[in-house]
């Protein structure tokens, strides 16, 4: 049996044995002139999707004091030069990449809210490229395609870059990082493990929950690339996490000089833990949700943010520890105001009221066909395991969503990261219907 090779970690080429790489990725740039062409019409019905959708529905909303007016007002800062941190005093409320990629927008002097309204749209298109490119690599052309065609119409895709808001950047990194990841399979080297970590620690930027990106989806799958030396596997998995820490360091360095904050990622953790972890996210219909009433701490004075993380922290902590025997019940309503299962249709209201301003018929549309997906991707995980395809990419970054959701609150936003994932474990599973379609015809 002939002997199949695989780049090692010093960039020289290593015998493997055939049969331990039955299945390895295509070339995420290899596609012939036809998928390219077909990729291109599927992302431009994407951005068509999304410009109507946010001309028709939110070119004219005023967005008040939510994030979304945080983060338009951090990238006119960053524009003109100047480095604050929030619209009322200097914090770190939110990482900064969003706000950073939004300020580019000024070198076409594009400043205003529908023009920056139509960047997140072109972001949001790039998810969709990017996903049909995963979708090609892990499962060929057909896969690729038909992930992009799920992508450019499904309302969980475009419905989370319907406002200005970090969600379809965080997609796009998690969607690089997942290319980057699968490519180490062909070429397990360490300058591409760095540049996963690169990733990542830029999606961690981006929302600050990603920094779990590395432990949950990447160290896994380096842990699977069982035809490297365990100290082949180290090196790697030491190169993604040097990388990832180099890219945040600047951030966390500077939060730590200036506020002693104890979160240097974010220091709205107290905050978000304060308000769900109270009596009316306990008990009464917003079980699950968050209540901004509750973020309220008179002993912590809101100009010291160490102080005001540390104090609302104590008091979620407090709160939940002498309600323990509600947390379970607490986490099923929390999971199920994201996944769809529990009161879908007020979870709907919640995302038009609230700080997202859904459309209510698109909110309830992206609950039924989230379920429709939801059990295509299982489908889907099955049908790549089969194939002997590694799922820790797509599926630790499902795990991650499912962690954060039960660790803070219900918020369908906070799917945004694993979307990419359910869209892509998707479009393997109608693939491979398509394919048992076509055989049985064959057959007749």
């Amino acid at each position: 049996m002939p002997e199949a090779t695989v780049t090692d970690v010093h960039g020289g080429r290593s015998p493997l044995n055939a049969e331990a790489t039955s299945w390895e990725p295509s070339s995420v740039f290899g596609a012939t002139k036809r998928f390219w062409y077909a990729l291109l019409a599927v992302t431009g019905v994407a951005l068509g999707v999304r410009v109507i959708y946010a001309t028709l529905w939110q070119w004219h909303r005023n967005p008040g004091m939510t994030d979304t007016y945080y983060y338009r007002l951090n990238a006119l800062d960053f524009a003109k030069g100047t480095w604050r941190l929030s619209q009322s005093h200097q914090s770190s409320n939110h990482p900064p990449f969003f706000s950073f990629v939004l300020s580019s927008m000024d070198i076409a002097r594009l400043m205003t809210y529908g023009e920056q309204l139509i960047f997140v749209a072109v972001i949001g298109t790039l998810v969709v490229a990017a996903t049909g490119l995963i979708g090609r690599q892990i499962g060929g052309d057909r896969t690729g395609l038909i992930a992009a065609g799920l992508g450019a119409i499904y309302p969980g895709f475009w419905l989370q870059g319907s406002t200005i808001m970090p969600e379809p950047l965080s997609m796009l990194l998690v969607a690089l990082a997942t290319a980057l990841a699968y490519s180490l399979i062909k070429r397990p080297t360490l300058s591409r493990a760095a540049w996963v970590g690169v990733a990542c620690g830029l999606a961690t930027l981006t929302r600050s929950e990603l920094v779990l990106l590395v432990p949950l989806a990447v160290w896994p799958f380096i842990a699977w690339l069982r035809e490297l030396s365990g100290r082949q596997r180290v090196k790697l998995a030491a190169s993604t996490t040097a990388a990832m820490i180099f890219v945040m360091t600047p951030w966390m360095v500077s939060n730590v000089i200036r506020f002693h904050d104890p979160n240097p990622l974010s220091s709205q953790g107290g905050g978000t833990l304060a308000g769900s972890n109270c009596p009316s996210t306990y008990y009464g219909p917003l079980t699950g949700y968050w209540s901004i009433g509750c973020t309220k701490i008179p002993a912590a004075s809101s100009g010291e943010v160490a102080t005001y993380d540390i104090a609302a922290t104590r008091k979620a902590e407090d709160f939940a520890l002498t309600h323990v025997s509600r947390i379970p019940a607490v986490i099923w309503a929390r999971e199920g105001r994201v996944w769809g299962f529990y009161d879908p249709s007020q979870q709907a209201q919640l995302n038009k009221g609230g700080e997202d301003t859904w459309n209510l018929t698109a909110a309830r549309a992206q609950v039924w066909c989230q379920y429709v997906l939801l059990a295509l991707a299982i489908v889907g995980i099955f049908v790549l395991r089969r194939k002997k395809v590694p799922l820790s990419p797509l599926v630790g970054v499902i795990v991650l969503v499912v962690l954060v959701v039960a660790m803070f609150y219900g918020e369908p936003r906070f799917t945004s990261s694993a979307q990419v994932a359910f869209v892509v474990l998707s479009g393997a599973a109608l693939d491979a219907g398509w394919s048992r379609v076509h055989l049985f015809g064959r057959r007749r």
